[in-house]
């Protein structure tokens, strides 16, 4: 299977169910949207006053006469007073509620107001976290793995028996597709040794919940994934309007306490990005530039410098010419980084920037978040080295391989440390570097320092699992890359595990999602892997005792 991505020598990228959940849930975008605050049954009732004590008279009362005289003849007046004095209030009470709506649409639409009426009801904070981000691994997998528990997929499952699943920690969200077009949303935790329910929610259709694999991100104890964002302990679910699926594909990158969406442009008319903040709150909206929406490449820094990469095709014809743009988070500013060939240029994702290479140039180029060029670096050795020779036997494909080192941190990488190690020949601050042979028949990991250990693992076995060439581009190293604390796991890009000693890739762990090629493996904890079983069943998996 070829998988359509390009070279990544350089590059890595990085229960309380409530009102608006479950079937009966209103539509998203209408008055009653999911997570919405619905009015309760309440009204303002005129106020009750006793005569005695010189209180007021209420509408209507006539008061009892004194010194034995005759009551008063009623006035017809009275009913008609009555009525009126009532329609009054229901006036006043219907312009209250008039102006208190106008007043929150009013201020919604201009920007004024700390949220949007189908954005988040609770606060959305803590650290953000991409849902696919490797973890560093436990070497404790060398042991082997076994089944630690499973969660049933719903009795009335659809066809469609993988659904999505999302861990972070001890919380884990799952979906399904339903035998009638429904969608069955569940939280659980997953701390003991069998995984309790802490909410569900069943939708009636299967468009109402859609948890995108492709794009997830954690903040918190908030999952934002798709169309939807989950309080993953509590349950609380919102559609936001400007975040589902609409006419177009819409993407999702998370840069500091900012959500961008763009839609992804199929035609001729410009894509569109916006900007919002964690409660809904407008903050830009831009015209993408030029080009076929490609992916993200996201970087945020923590320091408060965010950004994020928007790559596009620009060719109608040729998929490989590419240009990467930077957006600036806070205006939604796009400005170019730079064009490049995908067969002849790599180019790595970095915390606060990217790092381009180019066969054409020995130069490793520095840019950073705002897309300026910073530093090039000419390394002692080229940055991009192409196997010896093509006709050779090829297990990566049938364009031969990069054979440089590729250096890797547990961690993304800064400017900095590509500085470190380009310019100044230091890999102490490294976890090591990847390499393929000249024949593309192995690959080499090679610990830090000038006595690092050097280990080789065989490619073939499992090159259907590997990112390999496509249109005549070289493979290159997978990212990300991390490594065990005691350097004796390797975890090539989330799902490749490697014995490095015993020099062997350990194909029973794979095997958890080898049906899926990686693409749905999620890791909350350095010692749990969410699976799949072939009825739809969530599967847990740890170390081997």
């Amino acid at each position: 299977m070829r998988e359509r991505k390009e070279t990544e020598g350089m590059s890595g990228n990085h229960y309380h169910p409530g009102a608006g959940h479950g079937a009966h849930s209103p539509s998203p975008g209408g008055a009653g949207a999911a997570g919405a605050k619905q009015p309760g049954a309440w009204g303002v009732a005129p106020g009750r006053f006793s005569p005695a004590q010189g209180g007021p008279v209420a509408p209507g009362w006539t008061p009892l006469p004194t010194n034995g005289a005759p009551p008063p003849r009623r006035s017809k007046r009275g009913p008609v007073l009555v009525l009126v004095l009532m329609a009054c209030v229901v006036c006043v009470v219907i312009g209250v509620l008039v102006y208190l709506h106008s007043a929150g649409t009013d201020s919604a639409s201009t920007g004024e107001s700390a949220s949007d009426p189908d954005s988040p009801t609770w606060e959305v904070a803590g650290e953000v976290i991409d849902a696919h981000a490797p973890l560093i691994p436990s070497s404790d997998w060398l042991r082997g793995q076994e089944m630690a528990w499973q969660i049933p997929a719903p009795d009335n499952t659809g066809s469609d028996k993988t659904g999505s699943r999302f861990g972070r920690g001890s919380l884990v969200v799952t979906d399904h597709r339903l035998a009638d077009l429904g969608v069955s949303l569940r939280g659980w935790d997953v701390s003991g040794d069998e995984p309790q329910l802490l909410w569900e929610h069943t939708y009636d259709s299967k468009s109402a919940v859609v948890l995108s694999m492709r794009e997830a991100f954690w903040v918190g104890d908030t999952l934002i994934a798709g169309n939807a964002i989950v309080n993953a302990r509590t349950g609380d679910v919102v559609l936001p309007t400007w975040l589902g699926l609409g006419v177009r594909e819409t993407h999702l990158a998370i840069a500091g306490d900012t959500i961008i969406t763009c839609d992804q442009v199929m035609t001729a008319e410009p894509g569109k990005c916006a900007g919002h903040g964690f409660d809904g709150k407008l903050r830009w909206e831009a015209e993408a530039p030029e080009g076929k929406f490609y992916e993200f490449e996201h970087i945020a820094d923590p320091a408060g410098l965010r950004s994020v990469g928007y790559k596009v095709t620009t060719s109608d014809t040729d998929d490989r010419s590419k240009a990467l743009y930077a957006i600036d988070v806070a205006t939604g500013t796009f400005t170019k980084v730079r064009e490049y060939s995908a067969d002849q240029c790599s180019f790595r994702t970095l915390i606060d920037g990217w790092a381009f290479a180019c066969f054409d140039d020995a130069t490793v180029s520095l840019y950073d978040h705002t897309g300026a060029l910073v530093d090039s670096i000419v390394p002692s050795e080229p940055p991009l080295q192409l196997s010896a020779s093509a006709a050779a036997p090829q297990y990566v494909g049938d364009y031969g391989c990069y054979t440089n080192a590729v250096p890797f941190w547990n961690h993304d990488p800064r400017l900095d440390d590509l500085r470190a190690y380009y310019r100044d020949g230091d890999d102490t601050n490294t976890e090591g570097a990847l390499a393929y042979s000249g024949d593309c028949r192995t690959f080499t990991y090679r610990e830090p320092g000038s006595g690092g250990a050097t280990h080789s693992f065989e490619v073939r076995g499992i090159a259907n699992y590997w990112v390999t060439e496509y249109d005549g581009q070289p493979a290159s190293i997978p990212l990300p890359l991390r490594v065990s604390e005691d350097h004796k796991l390797l975890v090539v890009r989330w799902y490749l595990y490697f014995d490095v000693d015993g020099g062997e890739f350990l194909d029973d762990i794979f095997s958890i999602n080898k049906s899926y090629f990686g693409d749905t493996v999620m890791t909350p904890e350095p010692n749990l892997i969410l699976g799949s079983g072939e009825e739809g069943d969530v599967l847990g998996y740890r170390p081997s005792k």
